[in-house]
Formats: structure tokens, sequence, C-alpha cells
């Protein structure tokens, strides 16, 4: 009686998911969407920051300086964009809906940012880890 073959499906299942992990990284990076397309389908600069208020304390400081600076919403405002930064929870039904529907589209992660310019596209991924790379972020779609 012959022994029956090894099942390698799972070991092909890994090596799949890991190319796919892969190729994801180079589109966006860190579960981000590609920066082909305005998240925000309205023209022009919207920037809004989800975050956890009560997490804030134990974010790493660099990113902690980021969600308490001043200088991403005043460069947004500066450009004639919108911006807006809130808690995960905070009811934002009675304010323009374009940040209902944006934070809808967050990913799980805390703070989380979306940085849209209509027709021109974005990016929403989670919030980088240094004041000098989000404002690169904000830059790169704030400029077109």
């Amino acid at each position: 009686m012959n022994p029956k073959p090894p099942d390698n499906r799972l070991a092909w299942l890994i090596v799949v998911a890991g190319v796919l992990l892969f190729l994801n990284s180079l589109g966006g990076g860190g579960g981000a969407e590609p920066d082909n397309k305005a998240p925000i389908a309205i023209t022009g600069l919207h920037v809004l920051i989800v975050e956890e208020t009560e997490d804030r304390s134990s974010l790493p400081d660099d990113q902690r300086l980021v969600v308490a600076s001043t200088l991403p919403r005043a460069y947004v405002l500066d450009k004639g964009g919108h911006f807006r930064q809130c808690d995960d929870d905070e009811d934002l039904s009675r304010g323009q809906a374009v940040w209902e529907v944006a934070r809808s589209t967050t990913g799980p992660e805390r703070p989380w940012l979306i940085v849209s310019n209509h027709p021109h596209g974005g990016f929403t991924g989670p919030l980088p880890g240094n004041l000098d790379a989000t404002m690169q972020v904000l830059r790169k779609w704030g400029d077109r």
C-alpha cells in the first residue's frame, strides 16, 4: 500500500497570503489604500484625523505630538482646505455629513488619517509615526 502524499494546501495558502501582503505593502503601506483615488468624493482638500482620545497617553511620543500639534490644521486651512480631528466615538451627525461618512471608512487602528484632494487623489491609513511624516502626506496631496 502506497502512503498518501502530504497535503501541501496549507503551505501554499501561507505562501499566497505572504505574497498578497507584500504586494499590498508596495501599494499603500501598512494596510492603507493605494494613493490613487480621493477617499472623500467632494472637490477640494479634506483632512480627518480619528483618534481614541482616552488612549492618547499610550501613543508613542512622536505620534502624540502629531495629534496635539496645530501644524496639520494650520497647513490645511492655509491651503483653503477643511480639517477635522475627532474622537472615535464623537457624534458627527450634527455637523457636515462629509465627516461622518469619512469616519465610517476608517480602518480599525487609531489614530487614523484620511487626506483627500478630490479629484487628484488621497491617502487613508494609520496616522504616520511622527509630525514630519504626517506633514509629508499632507503636502503630497495638499500641494496639488
